[in-house]
């Protein structure tokens, strides 16, 4: 499948696929597909948009104008039109990876399905490729096109613009595409069985003392907790735990210092986020405690930023069809089964040299 990505309109599928944002009057306008088809221009609308009745051989006859002079529909206009803002954004945030990368290949899969999910419901997706994000021109360009929802589809780390792009937008999604890994931030788990499921590869991989880090999102006594404790049955202890506070006023190494040590040293550690873990292993080197020499640690999220930190994360990680399908729910409005846990039997645990010597 060719990566290149033209910026535009995705419409339904045999609908016209693209469409300009840049206003270019050299396009060849709906009434001269009309003049040249000679039919009115209400036909050719109708031929576009799919609606309304069309003999075939007439249909025929314009989609093949359509294709030979390159016709594409003005989005806002036809937003205007409609009263519709059925726009969704979709911005690829592009990394360093050739277009023929399989992550490129990734990302134009993650378009298509945007696309055929929103054209189902007679809306379009607006893409373009961007180097770099801000709030404020996130802003801007959802603006410029009516967005209700924008996607940013990345080859690199989004989770860490996130707080920076709160609220800029209504809807914001946050897709990161990797090697093996399509990830969208928020989308539920079975917190029980996920983390019964990475806390028992820790007493596999020959932990015997594991300790639980997490916020305040997933604190000790939440599901989440619960799956660890699950998952721990065969350890000798699971007792340690800690629910971080960023603004506690003491240092992420400071309360790891205290949550490890004692007259044994823990060998393990249940992070409940990838982040969390991630900000813990920095800790970690400054109390000159080795991963996964010293302790193995893991956690759940399958983000992008666990394949890239040092060393790499073991994280469960959702498969990218749960992924997908969440995100299209979201972008439906789904609200009622795209907050349903998934099980996550359907995810897979990633197992990288965080836990493993």
């Amino acid at each position: 499948m060719s990566a290149t990505f033209p910026e535009g309109v995705v419409a339904a599928p045999g609908k016209s696929t693209l469409a300009r944002l840049d206003g270019n009057d050299s396009s060849p306008r709906l009434v001269t597909v009309a003049r040249l088809a000679r039919v009115s221009p209400s036909t050719v609308s109708r031929v576009v948009s799919g609606r309304g009745t069309v003999s075939l051989a007439t249909r025929e006859r314009v989609q093949k104008i359509i294709d030979r002079c390159g016709y594409r529909p003005d989005p806002m206009a036809r937003g205007l039109r409609t009263k519709r803002s059925a726009y969704v954004m979709v911005l690829h945030v592009a990394g360093n990876s050739p277009s023929g990368d399989m992550r490129a290949v990734r990302v134009f899969d993650v378009l298509e399905r945007i696309a055929e999910v929103v054209a189902a419901d007679d809306g379009l997706v607006v893409f373009r490729r961007v180097e770099s994000i801000d709030r404020e021109r996130l802003r801007t360009l959802a603006e410029q096109c009516g967005a209700r929802s924008v996607v940013l589809v990345g080859e690199v780390a989004l989770a860490e613009c996130r707080k920076e792009l709160a609220g800029a937008v209504p809807n914001l999604e946050l897709v990161e595409v990797g090697e093996g890994i399509i990830a969208c931030h928020d989308v539920p788990m079975d917190d029980r069985k996920g983390a019964a499921i990475v806390a028992g590869h820790l007493v596999d991989a020959g932990c015997s003392d594991i300790a639980y880090l997490g916020d305040a999102q997933y604190p000790p006594g939440s599901a989440r907790y619960l799956g660890f404790r699950a998952g721990c049955g065969r350890a000798v202890s699971a007792n340690r735990s800690l629910q971080f506070d960023p603004d506690c006023g003491v240092s992420l190494a400071e309360s790891l210092e205290g949550l490890l040590s004692g007259w044994r040293r823990a060998d393990g550690l249940f992070a409940a986020t990838d982040a969390l873990a991630i900000a813990a292993m920095h800790a970690l080197r400054e109390l000159r405690i080795k991963v996964p020499t010293d302790l193995r640690v893991a956690a759940m999220g399958g983000t992008l930023a666990a394949a890239s930190c040092v060393p790499p994360l073991t994280t469960l990680a959702l498969s990218s069809a749960d992924v997908i399908a969440a995100l299209t729910h979201r972008l439906r409005g789904d609200t009622s089964e795209s907050r349903a846990p998934f099980d996550a039997s359907a995810g897979s645990l990633v197992i990288r040299a965080s836990s493993q010597e």
